[in-house]
C-alpha cells in the first residue's frame, strides 16, 4: 500500500474522501439532503452485505451468514427481513449483477474495457477483488485516507494492468430519475477524483489505468468516469 514517506505527513491535515463532496473540503452541513440515522445505519448494513460478495458467479452468501455478518450494527428500529428483501432485490438489477461479475471486465464482451485493455488479452487476464480497500494518500495538501467499497486489479499475463473503483450508493433515486442521478453523480465526483488519485499512487499505475464508478444500488444504475489521459475533462456518463 502506498504511503507518504515525506517526514512532515504528521501535520498534514487529514482528511476522508467523503469531505470533498460536492466540492472541494465542503462541508457536510452544505452537502445534499442529509439521510437520517436510520437510513445511515440502513447504508451501513447495506454495504457490508456487499462487501460479503467476490464475484457473482461464486455464490451469494445466505440469509443467515448475511445476518451473521452485520451482528455488530445497531440495527434498532430496522427491519432485516425488509432489508435482505431489498438487498435480493438489488442483486436482481442487470446492472448491478453485471458490475459483480467477470465477465463485466471482458473486452471481448463488455465494449467499455477495449479502450484499455487489448481483445486478446482476456486469455491472459486475472483479477484480485479487493473490499474496503484503505487508501493513504496526500492529496491537495492533505493527507488522503479512507476506504474504498470495491476494488479491482486487473492483470494481463501477471502484471498490474488497471484498476477500476466501484462505490456504491444506497440513495433513494429512482432509475428512471436520470437528471437526479447526473446531478447526485457529479456531487460524489471529487471524492471519486480522490480515490483514482490514491489507487494510481498506491499501485503505480499511470492516470489512464484507473477508472471508477458509481453503483446506484436501489436505482440500478451504474454512472462511470475514467482519468484516462484522451479526455480532457474529467466526467460522468
Amino acid at each position: 500500500m502506498f504511503a507518504p514517506t515525506c517526514s512532515s505527513q504528521h501535520s498534514l491535515e487529514r482528511i476522508s474522501p467523503s469531505r470533498l463532496e460536492g466540492s472541494k473540503r465542503t462541508k457536510v452541513s452544505k452537502a445534499l439532503q442529509l439521510d437520517s440515522a436510520d437510513s445511515f445505519a440502513r447504508g451501513s448494513i447495506i454495504h457490508a452485505w456487499f462487501e460479503q460478495i467476490s464475484w457473482l458467479e461464486d455464490g451469494v452468501p445466505s440469509a443467515r451468514e448475511l445476518r451473521d455478518g452485520v451482528v455488530a450494527f445497531n440495527t434498532r428500529g430496522l427491519s432485516l427481513d425488509a432489508m435482505l428483501k431489498d438487498f435480493r432485490s438489488m442483486l436482481r438489477h442487470r446492472e448491478v449483477s453485471r458490475v459483480l461479475s467477470r465477465s463485466y471486465y471482458d473486452p471481448a464482451v463488455n465494449f467499455e474495457w477495449n479502450e484499455f485493455l487489448p481483445r486478446d488479452a482476456w486469455p491472459g487476464i486475472t483479477f484480485e477483488v479487493r473490499r474496503e480497500q484503505r487508501v493513504l494518500a496526500r492529496y491537495d495538501g492533505a493527507l488522503l485516507e479512507g476506504a474504498i467499497d470495491r476494488l479491482v486489479l486487473i492483470y494481463d499475463r501477471g502484471s498490474l494492468a488497471h484498476a477500476d473503483i466501484v462505490d456504491f450508493k444506497t440513495d433513494a433515486v429512482s432509475g428512471r430519475d436520470f437528471l437526479e442521478i447526473e446531478g447526485r453523480s457529479e456531487y460524489y465526483r471529487p471524492q471519486l477524483e480522490a480515490y483514482r488519485h490514491a489507487v494510481a499512487k498506491m499501485f503505480h499505475l499511470e492516470p489512464g489505468q484507473v477508472t471508477s464508478r458509481l453503483v446506484y444500488l436501489s436505482a440500478g444504475r451504474i454512472m462511470s468516469s475514467t482519468l484516462s489521459e484522451r479526455h480532457t475533462q474529467k466526467t460522468l456518463f
